[in-house]
């Protein structure tokens, strides 16, 4: 389940360390960031991209950032992939 974690991080401000430190807890062993780890797609539309940036790892999860960089600018999106319905359940009342 992939769960949008960008207001938490740029609107509330919740450090995401905190995320990582109860997803350790609550999920599974964290096992250290993705470095080095993108997931590129080109859209169609000349000078339009996606990058996925995988920022953390876990058993059973993993942070990512989205950008995506298109005629308006750059964004940043972030999103928490979660691999079970009840922990995902957990997180989103634990920090909605």
């Amino acid at each position: 389940m992939v769960i949008d974690i960008t207001e938490l991080i740029t609107v509330k401000q919740i450090p995401m360390l905190d995320l990582v430190e109860w997803l350790n807890d609550n999920k599974g062993n964290y096992f250290g960031t993705g470095s080095g780890i993108v997931k590129e797609n080109y859209l169609p539309i000349k000078g339009h991209s996606e990058k996925i940036h995988v920022l953390y790892i876990g058993k059973g999860w993993e942070i990512q950032a989205k950008t995506i960089v298109d005629s308006y600018g750059r964004t940043i999106l972030y999103f928490l992939d979660i691999d079970d319905g009840p922990t995902a359940s957990f997180f989103i009342l634990k920090w909605s």
